[in-house]
């Protein structure tokens, strides 16, 4: 059983279901600078499924098992860390929360300790000494950057599953990357400017097929 203990206020959105936005929208819709945007395109996969699916062939299921099932219980469930999403927090942000953030700094660790590894790896066989544990803290420390991308998508997936549901940000909520309920706002004020009459306007190739819908990049 999911341990989850939020009992706060659940704020929803407004928007009918066909107009409510994904982690992408508000990605695009972020108030954020040239920099984080860049941040954020490189942590995100354009298609979160796929991302789960290629993680869970590289092992990242067994990996989160064995993390979970030892060092993750001396974990507390009551908080938020960087091993698990926060409790006290709704779906929607523990979501975004742990995407943003403890992935992201789980990841920057192990790429660093990858790179140090494959060093120490390189000069251990350069050298003719022994490099069974720099071969395996290598592969260990890869495996649990391959675990945060696993994690991410599926936070990712989490957030969309909500944010279709109609849930939404708290005024409270903010993040370094700008992927809340800023986002949100600025994603709905686009949308008044398309439609200023409550129409969706066609775009060219949705005339000619006789069919309306929001123009929007795909997200793939």
């Amino acid at each position: 059983m999911k341990y989850y203990s939020y009992r706060g206020p659940e704020p929803s959105s407004d928007l009918p279901p066909e107009e409510r936005p994904n982690f992408q929208d508000l990605e695009q819709h972020a108030e954020a600078g040239i920099v984080k945007r860049g941040i954020a395109r490189y942590l995100f996969s354009r298609n979160p499924e796929r991302s789960i699916k290629v993680h869970t062939c590289l092992g990242a299921p067994v990996v989160r098992a064995v993390l979970m099932g030892t060092y993750g219980r001396l974990i507390p469930r009551s908080g938020g860390s960087n091993y698990r999403t926060d409790p006290s927090k709704s779906r929607l942000e523990a979501a975004t929360r742990f995407a943003v953030g403890g992935s992201v700094f789980n990841e920057a660790v192990h790429t660093a300790l990858v790179a140090w590894n494959t060093e120490i790896l390189v000069n251990d066989i350069s050298d003719g000494h022994n490099f069974t544990v720099s071969a395996i803290a290598t592969g260990v420390n890869a495996a649990l950057v391959s675990l945060q991308r696993y994690n991410r998508a599926r936070m990712v997936v989490r957030v969309n599953e909500e944010l279709e549901a109609g849930a939404t940000y708290r005024d409270t909520y903010e993040n370094y990357l700008g992927i809340d309920h800023r986002a949100a706002v600025n994603y709905e004020a686009t949308l008044a400017k398309i439609k200023p009459d409550g129409d969706i306007p066609p775009s060219n190739d949705d005339v000619a097929c006789g069919t309306f819908s929001l123009p929007s990049e795909p997200y793939a």
